[in-house]
Parts: structure tokens; C-alpha cells; sequence
């Protein structure tokens, strides 16, 4: 039911891209378009992103797309989201190019594919989300990812660079295009007339299409789920007594098991060169307590860095941490104290 629950999921939701007007080009000796300083306009001074009381945006791989639906010659300037060209006049900034990616205002777009925006200006994130899909960015960072909204589904996929962080244009936040087939869309891009279009993933009965896979594979075993995964991860000792309801494999990569109480526990690969906190909880609740684990564990010469969430101070419902090798995650059935929970981290080790 699950699977069903997510490839019906992918099916579904709708997300727009748009463009603004503003930035200058110049056209190089071979016949390619570049930006001309677009790092001297990118939040000169700090500006808080967008006007209309923004608040938060969070994310498998991009969507496999044949060559031939994609045709750059019919891509037209501007931003066309499923048909419909968008008026980005009251946005300011134009389309740009950044590092081999086209960047394009994020609320416009994705306003107009359905989703809701919020705005974090706290930790200069922003959040999209639909009852399908949910995707959080950070200005500055060049990680994207997508997670399921779904009711009783979790999963989110590895977080993928594009070569082009989020920046904030006269207060207006851009991203590559790429990024919105992180949530099945088709982008098209023509980089000689500054144009983007996004249309929907093709299905099975429209034409040439092909069949949206699941990103969660289900398994028996551990050492089967292992193997898919290709992860070898040691379960917390506080875990290794419950009673395990599955196995899961999530975008090929991350490792999963699911107790009956309601508590998994994930690992997944990690960039050893990226330092900072990789949240794979696929939890994206607002808890009352955030706090740092202070952990006394080396991993190769990186010292684990840990965070955990609870309703309160001193408990924890959700654990996060990286090694410099790996990133994990502990989702408690039931709320533990912070001394259990740091007990379990170092069990790992």
C-alpha cells in the first residue's frame, strides 16, 4: 500500500517557475550568453527575502528525461509553467545564468505549480509544500532535496548540487530551474533566449511517456536491505530489542528500519568534505526544543556534531548527526530523555 501511496503521490501536484526583468547579458566570443556581474545586485544589504511577510522551503534524483522531449529551439524567453507564460513584471529581477544553470524567481514558480511558500527569514531558508512533496533550501547553499507530505509515508531523497546555490535578487530568492524536477516536472531551458519552461512528467497513456518509480524499496531482511543500499549500519543498542516492522531502501542509498512502535532509524553516505548537519529525518515538524548534542567522539578526525528535537528541553523525539562518512537519524515512538538519546548516538560507535 505504501508504494502505491507514494508513486500515486508523484502523480499528482502541480509547480510553476517565473521570471523577472533587470539583469544584464552579454553575449561571449563562441555565442553564449553570460551573466554580467549578477553578484553585485545579490543582496547588497541583506535584504529580508520578499515583501509579502514571507516565512519558509525543504527534498529523490532528478526525473530521468529523454532527449527527445526536450526541444531548446521551441523554449521561448520568459518562464512557461504548463502552458501558461508568466508574467514576472511585478517580480523585478530577470532570468539569469549562473554556472551552466538558468535561475529563476522560486515563489512565482512555485505559487503557480500549487505550492505554498514560507519564508524563515531566521535561517534564510525557504519551504514549498503540497499534500504530495515538501522542499526546503537555504540561501547560499547548494543542496536540494525533496520529501513526502504523504500521511504515514516518510522518505526524502539524497540532497543533489547543482553548481548554483539559492540567492536572494533585490529581495527576490532564485534557484535553477534543475531544481523543480526534483519534485517529477520537465524543465526545458534555452540559455541563448533566456527561457524556461516546465510542464509535467509524462505518464504511461500520454505518448511516449514512462511509468514514475518508486523511490522506497520494502524488504524482508536487513542483510537484503543492506545490500541495496550498499550501507553496513550498527542499529543503537536502545533499538536492537524492538520489534522490527521492515526494511526499507530509500533513492538507492539510504538504509532504513521500522520498529512496530512507531520509531526507525536511517544512515545514509555523506560527503566527508560537508562538515555541517545533513537532516535526513524526513520530520520536518516545528518541536519547541532544538538543541546541539555535545558528543566527546572522533570519527577520522571529525568530531561527530549532533542535534535533537523534542517538546521540551532535555527530551528528544527526533536525533540527527554525521561522522564526516555518514548522516543518521533516530525517530523515537515515544519521547526519550537527552541522556538516552546521546547513549545511543555513541552506540553507534
Amino acid at each position: 500500500m505504501l508504494k502505491k501511496k507514494i508513486v500515486a503521490g508523484l502523480l499528482a501536484g502541480v509547480m510553476v517557475m517565473t521570471m523577472g526583468a533587470g539583469s544584464t547579458f552579454a553575449e561571449t566570443e563562441d555565442g553564449f550568453w553570460t551573466d554580467t556581474g549578477i553578484t553585485d545586485i545579490v543582496n547588497p544589504n541583506g535584504n529580508v527575502e520578499e515583501s509579502e511577510n514571507p516565512e519558509s522551503l525543504i527534498l529523490p534524483s532528478p526525473v530521468p528525461v529523454s532527449g527527445d522531449l526536450v526541444n531548446p529551439k521551441k523554449v521561448e524567453k520568459g518562464v512557461t509553467v504548463m502552458g501558461k507564460a508568466l508574467d514576472l513584471q511585478a517580480v523585478g529581477p530577470d532570468v539569469y545564468a549562473k554556472n551552466g544553470n538558468l535561475m529563476i524567481p522560486l515563489r512565482a514558480v512555485a505559487e503557480a505549480l500549487g505550492y505554498k511558500v514560507e519564508w524563515d527569514n531566521e535561517d534564510r531558508s525557504a519551504e514549498l509544500t503540497n499534500e504530495q512533496f515538501g522542499m526546503k533550501i537555504y540561501i547560499g547553499k547548494d543542496s536540494y532535496a525533496r520529501y513526502t507530505t504523504v500521511l504515514d509515508a516518510v522518505g526524502m531523497t539524497a540532497p543533489q548540487s547543482f553548481g548554483a546555490a539559492p540567492e536572494l535578487v533585490n529581495s527576490v530568492t532564485f534557484v535553477p530551474a534543475k531544481a523543480f524536477e526534483l519534485l517529477y516536472y520537465v524543465v526545458e531551458e534555452n540559455s541563448s533566449d533566456m527561457g524556461v519552461r516546465i510542464s509535467e512528467f509524462p505518464i504511461d497513456n500520454i505518448g511516449n511517456g514512462v511509468e514514475l518509480p518508486s523511490p522506497i524499496e520494502e524488504f524482508e531482511t536487513q542483510a537484503e536491505a543492506e545490500g541495496a543500499s550498499c550501507q553496513s549500519p550498527v542499529i543503537p543498542e536502545s533499538l536492537r530489542d524492538r520489534e522490527v516492522e521492515g526494511y526499507r531502501v530509500i533513492d538507492g542509498s539510504m538504509f532504513q528500519v521500522d520498529y512496530k512502535d512507531g520509531s526507525y532509524f536511517r544512515m545514509d553516505s555523506k560527503d566527508p568534505q560537508v562538515q555541517e548537519i545533513m537532516d535526513i529525518s524526513g520530520d520536518y515538524n516545528r518541536y519547541a526544543s532544538t538543541e546541539d548534542m555535545n558528543l566527546d567522539i572522533i570519527v577520522d578526525d571529525v568530531a561527530v556534531k549532533g542535534q535533537v528535537r523534542g517538546s521540551e528541553k532535555g527530551k528528544v523525539k527526533v536525533a540527527v548527526w554525521v561522522d564526516g562518512l555518514h548522516a543518521y537519524c533516530i525517530s523515537y515512538g515515544e519521547e526519550v530523555d537527552l541522556r538516552n538519546a546521546e547513549g545511543d548516538v555513541s552506540s553507534v560507535y
